[in-house]
C-alpha cells in the first residue's frame, strides 16, 4: 500500500444513484448497503424486529430487517415487547461496509482508513492510509468522521489510542489494485502488545464505541512476580464484536509468568459496561493464575464490575488457579453470559499448602449465566485436570447466582462438581432448567475415593433454589445428585428447595451411587432416592431416570429424545424458570416444560 498515489476517473451514474451522492461525491454512510447478511438493518424511528425487540434508530420512515437479516419489514411507532431478552438492551450495530458502495466504484468519504505498510504522512484517505490506529483515529476526530477501517496487518498496542464515538473496524482486506478494502474477516488484524499492560481501554470509552474484527495479542513477562493483561477496560463500556484477545496462549507449557489475564474489566464508571458478541477470549500456562475474563473493582473501588457477552468462548489454561471467568463484587443484573463456551484450564495445585483449583467460573458477586456450555471439555486429554484438596468444576458461586438452560460439567478430579454453591456473601441463587454432569467427560476417573457430584451445597445454612434440572452425578468411584457439605457450625448445608428434578447416574458398574449426602449429629448419611423425603431440603415431583436418551453423538450431550426421553414435560415453568432452552428457542412446547437444558417437546 505504501506509496499508492491519488487518481481520478470518471463514471456514470443513473439518476437515483446521483441524488444519494454526497457533496465529496460518494454515497452517504446511511446509503450504503449491508455488506453481509446476518446483521440488523436500521429501523425506523421506533420499529418492531419479528422478535419484539425494539429496532435501532433510523430515519422516520426506515425499515427494520427481522431477526437480523437483511430483509425489511416495516417500522412502527413503538416496540411490541416480546420476551424479556437480555439482548434488548444491546447497542446499535456498526456495519461493515466494502469500498465498493454499489452505486459507483468511490470508496466512502466519511471513513479514516489505516494500512500498516503505508507512508508515515498518509492522510487517511482510501488511497492514501493512515500508517498506524492512533493517527487514523486523531485524523477521524479532527475532521469529524466516526469509523477507522483497518487492513489486515500488524499494529503496536501502544500506538492504539481510542476515542468515544469513533469505531475501530479491522478485517479489510485488498482483493484488487487500487485497493478495494472489502471487508472479510479472518483474524488477521493484529493488535500487537509491547508491554505487560497490553491494550488499555479507558474510563471516557462507552457503547458508542465499536472495536470490530481485531485480534489482540498480548506479550507475556518472564519471572515469578510477573503479571500481564492483553486487555485491560478501566472502567469504560466499549463494545467489542468478533474480537479474538489472547495472551500466552502460543506457549502452552512454556510461561514462567506468575499471573496472566487476558480480559481485565474494572469497577464500571460510565454506562452498562462493555458488551462482547462473538468474542475469542484466550490465555496460556502460568505458574499462579491463568483467568481468561477477570472482573473485579480495583482502581474504580466504589464501582460495579458489568459485562453482557453473548456468543463466542473464553478459556484458562495451567496454573495453581485456573479461572475462565473469574467474577469479583459484580451483581445478577450487571453481569450476564449467554450462549458462550466458557472453559478452564488444569490446575496445577497438589498438597494442602498449595490450594490452587480449577474453575470454567467463579463468582464471588453475582452472576447470570444462560445458554450456555460450561466445562465441555473437563478430561483434558485423560490427565488429571485438578490434583486440588477440594472441589474443582463447572461454576463456583459464593453469592447471589442464576443458571438458566445451561450444560455444565465438572472437572476430571478427585473431587468434582457441576456446581458448588457457597452462599457466603448472600443473594439469590435460582439454578433452573439446567444439565448438570458432575464428573465432567471422558469417562471414569482412575482412583480410589473419588467424589462427583452434580450440585454440592456448602458454608451457608440454606442456599439455592433447584428445579427442572438433569442432576448427572458424573463419573466418580462415589457419586451423588446432591452433596451437602458441612457449614462453619459443623451441620449440613441445605439447599433452599429441590423440585421438579430428575436423578441420573450413567449405567457404569464399580460405583457407589447415592441421591443425597448430608450431615445429621455430625455424621454422613447417604440416602437412596427413595429416601429423599427424610431430608430438611424441601423437595417435591423429583424423578429418578435411567436413561435420558440423548440425541447428541458427542458430548456435552443435552438434546434429549421427543418421543423417548423420559424428561419430556416433566418440568414445571414457575417464575424462575427460564423463558429459553440451550439452543434459544421458546421453553413449554408440551403440557410443561421438559426437566434440562433442552427443551424437546
Amino acid at each position: 500500500m505504501g506509496g499508492l498515489k491519488t487518481f481520478s476517473f470518471g463514471i456514470v451514474l443513473g439518476g437515483a444513484c446521483l441524488a444519494q451522492v454526497a457533496a465529496c461525491g460518494h454515497l452517504g454512510m446511511d446509503e450504503l448497503p449491508l455488506a453481509e447478511e446476518g446483521l440488523t438493518a436500521d429501523g425506523g424511528s421506533s420499529g418492531t424486529t419479528s422478535s419484539g425487540v425494539v429496532g435501532r434508530d433510523g430515519g422516520s420512515s426506515g425499515n427494520g430487517g427481522p431477526d437480523g437479516s437483511t430483509t425489511s419489514s416495516s417500522g412502527g411507532s413503538s416496540g411490541d415487547g416480546g420476551d424479556v431478552d437480555p439482548r434488548d438492551a444491546e447497542p446499535d450495530v456498526v456495519r461493515p461496509i466494502d469500498g465498493g458502495d454499489g452505486c459507483s466504484a468511490l470508496l466512502p468519504c466519511d471513513v479514516v482508513y489505516v494500512d500498516s505498510n503505508a507512508d508515515e504522512d498518509g492522510d487517511g484517505s482510501a488511497r492514501r492510509p493512515a500508517k498506524t490506529i492512533a493517527r487514523g483515529v486523531a485524523l477521524a476526530a479532527s475532521s469529524g468522521r466516526k469509523r477507522v477501517h483497518i487492513l489486515d496487518g500488524s499494529y503496536d498496542a501502544a500506538e492504539t489510542e481510542l476515542k468515544d464515538g469513533i469505531h475501530l473496524i479491522g478485517g479489510y482486506t485488498c482483493t484488487n489494485l487500487p485497493c478495494d478494502w472489502k471487508y472479510a474477516p479472518s483474524g488477521k488484524t493484529f493488535i500487537r502488545a509491547t508491554s505487560p499492560d497490553g491494550l488499555v481501554i479507558s474510563e471516557k470509552i462507552t457503547r458508542g464505541t465499536t472495536i470490530q474484527s481485531v485480534h489482540v495479542v498480548g506479550t507475556v513477562g518472564t519471572g515469578a512476580s510477573t503479571s500481564a493483561v492483553a486487555v485491560s477496560i478501566e472502567g469504560g463500556s466499549p463494545v467489542l464484536r468478533d474480537v479474538e484477545i489472547e495472551l500466552g496462549h502460543d506457549a502452552v507449557s512454556s510461561n514462567t509468568a506468575a499471573r496472566l489475564t487476558a480480559l481485565s474489566i474494572d469497577g464500571v464508571r460510565q454506562g452498562d459496561g462493555p458488551y462482547l458478541e462473538d468474542c475469542t477470549i484466550r490465555t496460556g500456562a502460568a505458574q499462579e493464575e491463568s483467568i481468561g475474563i477477570a472482573l473485579a473493582s480495583k482502581t474504580f473501588s466504589a464501582a460495579t464490575p458489568k459485562l453482557m457477552m453473548t456468543g463466542g468462548s473464553v478459556s484458562s489454561n495451567k496454573a495453581a488457579t485456573s479461572i475462565g471467568v473469574r467474577a469479583i463484587k459484580t451483581t445478577v443484573d450487571s453481569t450476564l453470559i449467554e450462549k458462550a463456551i466458557i472453559q478452564a484450564g488444569p490446575s496445577t495445585a497438589t498438597t494442602v499448602v498449595d490450594p490452587g483449583t480449577s474453575w470454567a467460573v467463579f463468582a464471588d458477586g453475582g452472576i447470570k449465566l444462560q445458554m450456555s456450555r460450561i466445562n465441555p471439555r473437563g478430561d483434558q486429554d485423560g490427565t488429571m485436570f485438578c490434583s486440588s484438596r477440594d472441589f474443582c468444576g463447572g461454576v463456583k458461586s459464593t453469592g447471589a447466582l442464576v443458571l438458566h438452560s445451561n450444560w455444565i460439567g465438572g472437572a476430571y478430579a478427585p473431587q468434582s462438581a457441576a456446581v458448588l454453591l457457597e452462599g457466603t456473601t448472600g443473594g439469590l441463587v435460582i439454578v433452573n432448567g439446567n444439565t448438570l454432569d458432575g464428573g465432567g467427560i471422558g469417562g471414569g476417573i482412575v482412583g480410589s475415593d473419588t467424589i462427583s457430584a452434580a450440585v454440592v451445597v456448602r458454608s451457608a445454612l440454606t442456599v439455592g433454589r433447584v428445579r427442572n434440572n438433569l442432576l448427572g452425578s458424573g463419573s466418580g468411584t462415589t457419586r451423588y445428585n446432591v452433596y451437602e457439605d458441612r457449614n462453619s457450625n459443623g451441620q449440613s448445608a441445605h439447599l433452599e428447595a429441590l423440585y421438579n428434578n430428575a436423578f441420573y447416574h450413567t449405567n457404569v458398574s464399580g460405583h457407589a451411587d447415592h441421591a443425597y449426602r448430608y450431615i445429621k449429629d455430625g455424621a454422613v448419611v447417604d440416602l437412596a432416592f427413595t429416601e429423599l423425603k427424610g431430608i430438611v431440603t424441601p423437595q417435591d415431583e423429583n424423578i429418578t431416570i435411567v436413561d435420558p436418551f440423548f440425541t447428541d453423538a458427542a458430548v456435552p450431550k443435552v438434546h434429549i429424545d421427543p418421543d423417548l426421553s423420559p424428561l419430556v414435560n416433566k418440568g414445571r415453568a414457575d417464575a424462575e424458570a427460564p423463558p429459553k432452552d440451550i439452543d434459544g428457542t421458546g421453553r413449554v412446547k408440551g403440557e410443561r416444560m421438559d426437566i434440562g437444558a433442552h427443551e424437546a417437546k
